[in-house]
């Protein structure tokens, strides 16, 4: 694989020399965790809520332990607080992250950074089709089963990358119509009830005009954040655009889906100043399938007009549409 090109200072989380994710670095300090209110949060079972930060040191970075339950390590030693050198390996909650002190890391290749979708797949393939023509040797047939896996990977996280939005990591609203169509005739099918809520930031533009655009970007990642871990792990969480988001609950009926709503409202209302330091509150509307809905398109206006009347009967409430 090729060297990252020369770029911001970063940490680099890389699995089996794959880049999965990167973290640019600033004058700012860099809090590391999986909680929602980290400037980088990092998903994993050791992964404390807030295990480490990035600090700025001189010219350089220094890492220190914010008190985490499995520690931090630099070059496989346990370390409180150190000063970091280009090409520092960080364990992490058993993850593992390599200091870029902007001169690019050799033998990492990115895969979401690539310049064209599929550069580096197509490069796998090159050399899995280049091992395979030497499968007399075992150390080959070893590498070409580690390459193929790799393949794999790289092709899923394409692949799921195409159905993402770019800045909250939620479905986009192409492929939420997708699911939505599927969801459709899998209830129809199975004879089962099927929801959505369709929720809309309140007076979102004044955030943009006051606090400018930056701070509206947080705002929807942190919205987003909470949405989603106030959904099911099957229902299928979107950004439906700008300020607004979606969300279908198969199988959910209408007094659940309203009380799902709420919670949604509620989580909004009471945590994001905590995350944010801006009081956020959203409008809500909810729709469940009925008799008269012929097409999935009719549930998403539906809920669509809720939150319409949701803003009118004065914001931050969750209203629901007509059968």
């Amino acid at each position: 694989m090729t060297a990252v090109k020369k770029t911001a200072p970063s940490l680099n989380l890389v699995d089996d020399g794959v880049l999965v994710k990167r973290q640019e670095l600033g004058e700012k300090d860099c809090v590391i965790g999986r909680g929602p209110d980290c400037d980088w949060v990092v998903n994993g079972k050791q992964v404390s809520r807030s295990h480490a930060r990035l600090v700025r040191e001189g010219g350089g970075y220094a890492i220190e332990d914010l008190g985490s339950t499995n520690g931090v390590y630099v070059n496989g030693a346990r370390t409180r607080r150190q000063l970091l050198a280009h090409g520092d390996q960080i364990g992490l909650g058993g993850l593992a992250i390599v200091f870029d002190d902007g001169r690019g890391i050799a033998g990492v290749g990115d895969t979401t950074l690539a310049e064209r979708p599929g550069d580096e797949t197509l490069s796998i393939r090159t050399q899995y089709e280049s091992l395979s023509r030497k499968l007399a040797d075992r150390g080959a047939a070893r590498d070409l089963e580690r390459l193929h896996r790799t393949a794999e990977r790289s092709r899923q996280r394409f692949k799921d990358q195409a159905h993402r939005d770019r800045l909250t990591g939620l479905y986009n609203r192409r492929y939420f119509d997708q699911q939505l169509e599927r969801l459709w005739q899998e209830s129809a099918g199975a004879r089962q009830p099927l929801s959505l809520v369709f929720i809309d930031l309140d007076h979102f533009k004044a955030v943009n005009d006051t606090h400018g655009h930056d701070k509206g970007d947080e705002v929807l990642k942190v919205a987003a954040r909470l949405i989603q871990a106030a959904c099911r792990r099957d229902d299928v969480v979107a950004r439906y655009g700008g300020e607004e988001f979606v969300a279908a609950f198969p199988g959910m009926a209408a007094g659940d889906a309203a009380a799902a709503a709420e919670a949604i409202r509620k989580l909004i209302a009471e945590q994001s100043a905590g995350l944010t330091g801006l009081r956020l509150t959203a409008s809500i509307g909810v729709a469940t399938r009925g008799g008269r809905d012929r097409e999935c398109g009719t549930l998403v206006r539906r809920a669509d007009r809720a939150v319409y009347r949701a803003k009118a009967a004065g914001r931050d409430r969750v209203e629901i549409a007509d059968a």
